[in-house]
């Protein structure tokens, strides 16, 4: 189907400046839902500029946000585990942490790195969420390449991935300056990143309810 571009009022939006939309058969994440879904408890956020702008719109992560602007790789590994181990601490409460990256779109060349330290979380006994680096558009175009290989990489690691950059392609995503988005796409985004999640744990506790009811001994006719 043929690109649509479309070029939006501020007003029309609830945002300053020019908005950019990428839309496919309609105006997609364009047409903002309702709400937010509320955040899913034990998860924290970590990312760049992109869940700042989430978290600015939203306010639904709060403290459970990690993030800076501009920042990638080495960030994540120097300074934003020792937030996350602070997080942790905080929340003796919580048994079992997911972390969910969002980074990777200012340093788009490190997709191995990545993967290394999201490997080490898992080993440390975390649940991973590797989510896809997302769309730019405009004069942010030619980096689309790279994030779709990027992706790729992230989606053959083994690790749990969530390509939301798919999925913004097919309904459609605006942005304020071809890299930061509107509104209406963070609330695509979280929605469809928390309903992942809490799809996630309900799969989660199924199995671990049938792996108590599968325990030696609990069949009561036996001899």
């Amino acid at each position: 189907m043929k690109r649509l571009y479309i070029l939006l009022a501020a007003v029309m939006l609830g945002v300053g400046g020019s908005t950019t939309a990428y839309a496919m058969g309609g105006l997609g994440s364009a047409q903002v839902r309702a709400a937010p879904v509320e955040r899913t408890n034990g998860v924290i956020y970590v990312g760049d500029s992109r869940f700042n702008g989430m978290e600015m719109y939203l306010g639904k992560g709060g403290e459970f946000v990690i993030a800076k602007d501009s920042m990638g790789y080495n960030w994540l590994v120097n300074q934003a585990a020792y937030r996350i181990a602070a997080v942790k601490q905080a929340h003796p409460e919580v048994t079992q942490w997911r972390i969910v990256s969002g980074l990777g779109v200012n340093d788009i060349c490190q997709a191995d790195r990545y993967i290394q330290a999201y490997r080490a979380f898992k080993a440390a006994g975390d649940k991973v969420i590797a989510m896809s680096v997302n769309p730019s558009y405009g004069k942010r175009d030619s980096m689309n390449k790279e994030i779709n290989d990027f992706n790729t990489k992230q989606a053959n690691s083994g690790l749990d991935y969530f390509d939301m950059n798919s999925h913004l392609w097919k309904v459609g995503f605006l942005t304020v300056d071809g890299l930061h988005y509107s509104k209406s796409t963070y609330l695509e985004i979280w929605n469809e990143l928390n309903h992942y999640i809490w799809a996630e744990r309900d799969r989660d506790a199924k199995a671990a309810q049938e792996a108590a009811g599968a325990v030696p001994g609990g069949d009561a006719g036996s001899s």
